[in-house]
């Protein structure tokens, strides 16, 4: 490439692609549907009930389980201080005196 013959700069269009407008869904008729029975009420209200009642037992559980984690590490800090405590002394007579 020299300066008398320049390569002509390529511009490449591409046309906008302009999206149809998307039928509303709201537009449309809704299958007809009929009222559930009172059979139906019943089984759904034992359904959603039973799960109430597990949710219950599981968080029962869980919160048994935090317990049990949260007294056993309160019993070994407990007991690591004892140990310091009943060391500590001891250790402070050993210790050369400051000058």
């Amino acid at each position: 490439m020299t300066l008398e013959n320049p390569e002509p700069i390529v511009r490449v269009v591409h046309p906008i692609q302009v999206d149809p407008t998307p039928i509303a869904d709201a537009a449309l008729p809704s299958p007809a549907t009929r009222a559930a029975t009172t059979e139906e009420l019943r089984a759904l209200e034992a359904v959603f009930a039973q799960k109430d009642q597990e949710s219950a037992a599981v968080v029962g559980l869980l919160g048994a389980w935090n317990a049990g984690m949260l007294a056993h590490d309160l019993l070994q800090d407990f007991l690591k201080e004892e140990e310091e405590d009943e060391a500590g002394p001891q250790e402070q007579g050993k210790q050369k005196p400051k000058q």
